[in-house]
């Protein structure tokens, strides 16, 4: 089988796929669940008729072309050229936006077609990076890619502003950014270092929680000053990554963090605690807060004793609070960390936002859900929702890539670790960040990395059991067998 008919097959597969989950009537999107308006302000959207928009009942897919506020626009070049960093979501939305002024609205499923092209685009050049010159371990390399990685949740995501459907256009091309550097990492130019800083961004805007990546990419460009001594142009991409990971967080979280805040000490440590007041006492909190045990950001304000955003408890709670008390508090208290973690577990290998995916025309039931083409969703069930499984298998991924790293030296191996590392604080932060609420949801990047651990590990195991048999059949060319004849060996031949 030629290479070329791999890269045809695996567009026109991704792109039956695409059409499938999304496209086929009734077209397949998802609801509003309140979080599409930090996308849309930047990006000039706005809602047709904000006082008939169904949040999380139904998937709406038209929306205004227009700035909510008069800065929005002024910033606006400004955030597209990255001086003023913003969600990675306004570019595609840009271009999405130009085929939208022929209709008159901005349509998601115009978005869903940027998204998808975009990701399939990235997806094989990314594949044609990495085949493995064996035929039967790339045919097992491109069928995993499109069951693992369009799986028909993923794929429903583009149609929408959920910001889980840029990760996974921007943690795929932040992967082929990094391949690229690696395959030129003796003979760099600032082409490829740019490519990598487009990769950085993209990923650090995608979603807030992206932030803790800021670490492992700075020590990634550090990495490549030593390495390849192109000092100034490395330090100038790793400044202006750090303000676009820094810069981002800081501009575009202040509401946000209080909710998050709340909810990882209300929703979170307070949550099914024995003695909440004690716990309190250990943040250095008021007793008193104990009143609003168990609840989250996002209730009436007369369900609380004391509500959130109030004077009172900006006073007693919001000035006190911080994330060195969290932290100090969970290692203080490592039986609560591990039962946290065990929470956390139980809502892993869980894509899917269980709310409408259906537009209010379809005739469908208001909260309606249905997803086309998920079959590796519906796979990964099986997998168990433990610790007991979570961490040694990802402990096992570590060690393969720690193993190739010192052994061979790979660089590939270097950036399945800094993967692994990225998936591994992704898991922590839903509920030390944020308690007990959209755990399922944050864990979405996490879920990503873990499978493609599995996939990258299937690949190579099938890569190594080829090389045994290979130096097997070498092994037996020119032998005598037992009548002292010569062995002759068949021309070799690829699996």
């Amino acid at each position: 089988m030629k290479r070329k008919t791999f890269d045809v097959l695996f567009v026109i597969i991704a792109s039956i796929l695409c059409i499938i989950a999304i496209y086929l009537p009734p077209v397949h999107g998802i609801a509003d669940q309140g979080d599409f308006e930090r996308v849309m302000l930047p990006a000039g959207l706005d809602f047709l008729d904000r006082s008939t928009h169904n949040f999380y009942g139904f998937a709406e897919q038209k929306y205004l072309m227009r700035f909510m506020y008069g800065r929005d626009a002024v910033l606006y070049p400004l955030r597209l050229l990255t001086v003023i960093p913003v969600t990675s979501y306004l570019y595609p939305i840009t271009i999405a936006k130009f085929f939208c002024l022929f209709i008159g609205y901005f349509d998601t499923r115009v978005l869903a077609a940027v998204m998808c092209i975009a990701y399939i685009v990235i997806c094989m050049f990314l594949l044609l990076r990495l085949r493995t010159g064996k035929i039967f371990a790339d045919i097992i390399l491109y069928a995993l890619v499109l069951f693992v990685f369009f799986d028909g949740i993923i794929l429903t995501m583009f149609n929408s502003l959920y910001g889980q459907s840029m990760m996974t256009v921007s943690m795929a091309l932040f992967i082929l950014s990094a391949v690229v550097v690696i395959q030129n990492i003796n003979h760099l130019k600032w082409r490829h270092l740019i490519f990598l800083f487009i990769g950085c961004v993209f990923l650090l805007g995608s979603k807030l929680q992206c932030i803790v990546f800021l670490p492992l990419m700075a020590v990634m460009w550090i990495y490549i000053m030593r390495r390849t001594g192109l000092y100034k142009a490395a330090a100038v991409l790793l400044c202006l990554t750090v303000w676009q990971g820094a810069g981002g967080y800081i501009l575009n979280s202040s509401s946000l963090n209080e909710d998050t805040q709340y909810n990882s000490v209300f929703y979170g440590i307070l949550k099914d605690s024995a003695d909440p007041q004690a716990d309190l006492q250990s943040l250095g909190l008021s007793p008193a807060l104990a009143a609003d045990a168990g609840k989250h950001a996002y209730l009436d304000k007369e369900e609380y004793q004391y509500p959130p955003h109030s004077e009172t408890l900006k006073t007693e709670f919001y000035d006190k609070m911080s994330n060195t008390k969290l932290i100090k508090f969970y290692i203080t208290h490592p039986a609560r960390l591990v039962n946290a973690m065990e929470k956390t577990a139980n809502h892993a290998f869980y894509n899917r936002i269980d709310l409408g995916t259906y537009a209010e025309e379809s005739g469908m039931p208001e909260g309606a859900s249905h997803y086309r083409c998920a079959f590796w969703e519906t796979a990964t069930q099986k997998l168990p929702k433990t610790l007991w499984f979570i961490v040694p298998m990802y402990l096992l991924f570590i060690a393969g890539g720690f193993y190739e790293a010192k052994k061979h030296k790979n660089l590939y191996a270097y950036l399945f670790l800094l993967l692994l590392a990225m998936g591994a604080l992704q898991f922590p932060m839903p509920y030390l960040g944020n308690g007990n609420a959209d755990i399922t949801k944050q864990l979405y990047l996490f879920n990503e990395v873990f499978y493609l651990g599995i996939v990258v590990s299937v690949v190579y195991l099938i890569k190594r059991l080829y090389g045994i048999k290979k130096r097997r059949l070498q092994s037996g060319c020119g032998h005598e067998n037992g009548n002292g004849n010569g062995r002759s060996c068949a021309p070799e031949s690829e699996i």
